[in-house]
């Protein structure tokens, strides 16, 4: 998307709205799911370690799917052994709340580049969505991960379909690893309630923002 006021109207209330529309049409499917060795499963996962292994080994990203995508069941990306961005994130939350260990839904956003700037050898480097941003200049492009929180030092792993990276301070510096042009992210919780939103602009971490 382009503007950021459609982009938070649908990350809002668009969103949501459609991942329940996915459930639903995907009922009948979910029967099919082998729950005993879905939660056999599961419990084994017991760390991030043990679950980012896992999901190297086991789960395979879909050329279809886009950073905007709502998540999948996390049961029917078990049985895929298949997904998206938001698919690998939805069954990370869900590993890591099954062990009662805190974890969140985010999803962060680089601003369009625009038609005048350009980005350095560098920046290509060290920012995983500049090549998106290179060929869509005029977008917003994101990226979404899940954000695990350390038991020792209280900072935070992100797990998603790039691999697991971390441990970060706080959520900005997880922010600024997927991309360090991050203009924003919003969090949600393992049942996908709307946890708050950050904009890079404000005075300080974890207070919400609207459309600006």
């Amino acid at each position: 998307m382009a503007s950021w006021f459609w982009l938070f109207l649908y990350l809002q209330w668009g969103q949501p709205w459609q991942m329940r529309w996915r459930q639903w049409r995907e009922g009948g499917r979910r029967l099919a799911v082998d729950w005993r060795a879905y939660c056999r499963e599961i419990e084994e996962l017991d760390t991030p370690w043990r679950l980012a292994s896992w999901m190297d080994a086991h789960l395979t990203e879909s050329p279809r799917a886009r950073w905007l995508d709502p998540p999948a069941p996390p049961e029917m990306t078990w049985a895929r052994r298949e997904g998206g961005p938001a698919d690998f994130a939805a069954f990370a939350v869900a590993a890591m709340t099954a062990h009662h260990i805190p974890a969140r839904f985010v999803t962060v956003m680089a601003p369009p580049l625009g038609r005048h700037r350009t980005l350095r050898p560098s920046d290509m480097i060290d920012d995983p969505l500049a090549p998106e941003a290179v060929r869509e200049p005029h977008l917003w492009h994101g990226h979404v991960v899940c954000a695990i929180q350390d038991q020792e030092t209280g900072g935070w792993f992100h797990l998603s379909n790039w691999g697991m990276f971390g441990v970060f301070a706080h959520l900005d510096e997880l922010a600024a690893d997927v991309s360090p042009r991050w203009g924003a992210y919003v969090m949600r919780d393992p049942s996908f309630r709307l946890l708050g939103w950050r904009r890079r602009d404000e005075a300080a971490p974890g207070r919400s923002a609207g459309p600006a």
